[in-house]
């Protein structure tokens, strides 16, 4: 966030090197010629670091951002303020970190999911009934409900199958080896067995 007789958002980056700013930093520097003063707002840590430290290792964005402050004829000042505290640009930073952190996210955790598998027609689970869809999806989205999956969220106190004595993690993997349900043939009716013998 700029003060002056201006305020102009500069967001952060999750990682606080302020990579999708440099466009905001170079309009800085064409319309500060004016400021006497320029007061940059953030709550990254890490991003004041960036630029207080004059390690020549830094990031190629950190090095050319601070050139273009460089260029600037007035004062600059880099302020720390703590998040949430009611700073509209600062809340405006918080929320587009968030939403930039958030995408990351998830594009990491679909990077690492079997999804070919889900658009295999050979599955069938548009056509199947909604018991035998639900199983399916559950099955192979990972969100099973199984005790490996519980597991991770406190809710069970050990991801180890609690049908048989195997000693295995009970997941999709472990149903169609689990002693307990050899008489089924079908993974959706072995999942379902599963989970009405865990309750």
């Amino acid at each position: 966030m700029v003060e002056e007789e201006e305020r102009r958002e500069v967001s952060d980056n999750p990682q606080g090197v302020l990579p999708q700013n440099w466009g905001e930093i170079e309009q800085l520097v064409l319309s500060s010629a004016w400021c006497s003063t320029l007061r940059l707002t953030t709550d990254s840590t890490s991003a004041l670091q960036a630029f207080s430290n004059s390690n020549e290792n830094n990031c190629l964005r950190v090095q050319n951002c601070r050139e273009l402050l460089g260029n600037i004829k007035g004062k600059i000042v880099f302020q720390w303020v703590p998040s949430h505290c009611g700073l509209w640009g600062n809340e405006r930073a918080d929320f587009l970190a968030k939403k930039e952190s958030f995408r990351l996210t998830a594009s990491r955790v679909a990077r690492d999911k079997p999804w070919s598998i889900l658009c295999k027609k050979s599955h069938g689970i548009p056509s199947s009934p909604r018991a035998a869809a639900v199983a399916k999806f559950r099955l192979l989205t990972g969100h099973d409900c199984l005790c490996a999956h519980l597991f991770r969220f406190n809710i069970v106190t050990s991801p180890i199958c609690v049908l048989c004595d195997t000693g295995q993690d009970m997941t999709a993997a472990h149903l169609n080896e689990c002693s307990a349900l050899n008489d089924l043939n079908c993974i959706v009716k072995r999942y379902w067995r599963a989970r009405c013998l865990m309750t």
